[in-house]
């Protein structure tokens, strides 16, 4: 949705007025990086730990253990001092396409397979052919004896009466696990009703506080505070507004590029559930608003 994930490479190119940094990707997109929060909160909505900051780093060199999960546009990798077998497959596997790999070095350990891999490979290999033809020669009586060998061997059975009083078992306890699991949801709703995050910033509203003010107590930043209103707002929940209503300006300008995108129906620029998403909005004004301001508009644009 932000247009970046772990991994995507880019440069600094330019900052917003509001100190913003502007990143261009590779592929030639560019990208207002705001901060994000990683939050850890209790059951009542209060938060126990949380650190904010503009996810970006500088792209120096890292070890290949170090590169694993990661999902790379492009990269210089060498793999002239690898020294275990497997390095070079996590190396490589990290790029998207050859097109953006530039190999500075290989060894003879880079692509090597462990040995004892091989091995195991080829026996299961031979155990399968060996076992392929042996099935060809056996006649329909054979073959269902092996298949009932099989199924007793790995403890099940072909008694009707046993597999039907099976079934029976597996649907009474398939009804009390779901039971168990509605009293459970049940429960964590009513906790959620009584002191949940959401509730947490709905009361603040009602005590009449503007977003900067509840994203203050609350220790969350302004875009977090943005995204418990529109939460809220799906939920059915009547969002009172303190103020933050945009700027007609922005609301039309909103509404005007939702009405353009509709109109282009280019599917990259829609979610699964059919909403616009918030990139395109974002693009079709020029990155001039920003997205919380997007956000805000769309509360009000749904009304």
């Amino acid at each position: 949705e932000k247009g970046y994930i772990n991994g995507t490479l880019g440069r600094v190119v330019d900052f917003t007025e509001e100190n913003l940094p502007v990143v261009e990707i590779f592929s030639g997109r560019r990208i207002v990086v705001a901060p994000e929060d990683w939050v850890i909160e209790d059951d009542e909505g209060n938060v126990k730990a949380s650190v904010r900051q503009i996810p970006l780093r500088l792209a120096w060199a890292l070890t290949i253990h170090k590169s694993q999960g990661m999902t790379l546009e492009m990269a210089e990798i060498d793999l002239s001092k690898t020294f275990e077998v497997g390095q070079g497959y996590v190396a490589l596997s990290r790029i998207k396409s050859v097109k953006g790999l530039r190999l500075m070095g290989l060894n003879e350990t880079a692509l090597r397979v462990d040995e004892k891999v091989l091995a195991i490979d080829k026996e299961m290999r031979e155990r399968s052919r060996i076992n392929s033809l042996k099935w060809q020669e056996f006649s329909e009586k054979e073959r269902k004896t092996a298949w009932i060998q099989f199924i007793t061997g790995i403890g099940g059975t072909i008694n009707e009466k046993k597999i039907a009083e099976n079934k029976r078992k597996i649907v009474a306890r398939e009804r009390k696990e779901e039971k168990l699991s509605k009293k459970t949801i049940s429960k964590k709703s009513e906790n959620k009703e009584k002191g949940g995050t959401l509730n947490v910033t709905k009361k603040l509203l009602s005590k009449g506080k503007t977003i900067e003010e509840i994203a203050t107590i609350r220790g969350l930043s302004r875009g977090t505070i943005v995204e418990h209103l529109r939460k809220m707002k799906g939920l059915g929940l009547k969002i009172q507004d303190n103020g933050f209503k945009p700027k007609s300006g922005i609301l039309r300008a909103v509404k005007r590029a939702l009405s353009e995108i509709r109109k282009e129906k280019n599917p990259d620029n829609f979610l699964e559930n059919g909403d616009v998403r918030l990139r395109a909005i974002f693009e079709k004004l020029n990155e001039k608003v920003s997205y919380d301001d997007i956000k805000l508009a769309l509360l009000f644009l749904e009304d």
